[in-house]
């Protein structure tokens, strides 16, 4: 064999070993969800203070609701099994004008009873308490923040168009799996995981170096899909959601007391909506922003778990059903025999 025979065979031979290499060493799909997975949920213990600012609310100014919000500011706490979440709502109307509501949830089997999660105190109506049940899968999880409204869902896994875990969401999937190759994303090189199934096309750009957390998300949903309870392409008095496409960028992570968090990210949404045979494009970005978050529950304000609203003795309480079931007495909510 010719010198020159020799070099190719080598130099295929070096190829093909190191192809095989770097083909066992690409983490699998679930390995890597895994690991997301297991680095939010060591997240057990922190006070954080965070923004949300909505910019170009909608689009179409014909379609837009009774009100939007423009911002938020809400502080949300856990140790353990307790868990609060306050926040201040600035809304404005189609109008113009401006006002702002409040809420609070509490979880805290010392502070509830068992078969509720938490209330929010709506400033609209000051003599009642809305009282939130138990999540949809009957399980008490503090972990899923997806009961709250306003809470940061990306920064603790939420995928916000459904009501379940990113993670969880793609497992489930029909077909998940790694895309060939790394891509580098903020200068940070990251595996691109893709899920397709009921629930919609998901990718996330996980970052191995930070626990991986996700330095991309990419959501779209078509005609068949869910969203939540809701299958796109379905007419529900004379409307329907055709398509929704929801991108985070500029997800800033952070390595704190040995914990990799989310602190900031930028969301866009973009829906197709079908009222009337009529077709619209409503499109809306949102900043989120940490502006503080402590680990160590020593360091934490005397207040941490204290309602940021003060609730009268009497407060009627009632279900999501506007139906009464109970009052605040005594700085608890007694439920109707």
């Amino acid at each position: 064999m010719s010198r020159l025979r020799l070099v190719s065979f080598a130099i295929a031979i070096n190829f093909a070993v190191t192809g095989a290499v770097h083909a066992e060493e690409r983490p699998e799909a679930k390995e890597l969800l895994g690991r997301f997975r297991q680095t939010m949920e060591q997240l057990t213990t922190y006070y954080s203070a965070a923004t949300c600012k909505t910019v170009d609310p909608f689009a179409n100014e014909a379609s837009r609701t009774k009100y939007v919000v423009t911002s938020k500011e809400f502080t949300l706490v856990r140790h353990g099994g307790r868990l609060r979440f306050g926040g201040v709502r600035h809304m404005s109307t189609a109008k113009g004008d401006m006002f702002t509501m409040g809420e609070e949830h509490l979880i805290d089997d010392a502070f509830f009873p068992k078969e509720l999660v938490g209330f929010a105190w709506n400033r609209f109506d000051p003599n009642r308490l809305f009282v939130n049940p138990l999540n949809l899968d009957g399980e008490r999880k503090p972990e899923s923040v997806r009961t709250m409204s306003d809470a940061p869902f990306p920064m603790f896994g939420g995928s916000i168009t459904d009501s379940g875990q990113l993670w969880w969401m793609m497992e489930r999937a029909t077909t998940l799996e790694v895309l060939p190759g790394m891509e580098t994303v903020a200068e940070h090189k990251t595996y691109v995981v893709k899920s397709q199934g009921k629930d919609g096309i998901h990718t996330v750009w996980l970052d191995p170096e930070f626990g991986c957390l996700p330095r991309k998300i990419v959501v779209d949903k078509l005609p068949g899909h869910l969203s939540g309870m809701i299958q796109l392409g379905v007419k529900r008095n004379n409307s329907s959601l055709e398509e929704l496409h929801r991108q985070f960028d500029n997800i800033k992570l952070e390595r704190k007391q040995e914990q990799f968090l989310i602190t900031a990210y930028d969301m866009k949404t973009e829906e197709i909506k079908l009222t009337d045979d009529r077709r619209e494009q409503l499109t809306n970005r949102t900043e989120f922003r940490v502006q503080t978050i402590e680990l160590d529950s020593t360091l934490w304000p005397p207040n941490a778990f204290r309602l940021a609203v003060e609730i009268p003795e009497g407060t009627l309480v009632v279900n999501r059903t506007r139906q009464p079931c109970g009052v605040w007495k005594n700085g608890k909510i007694e439920l109707n025999p």
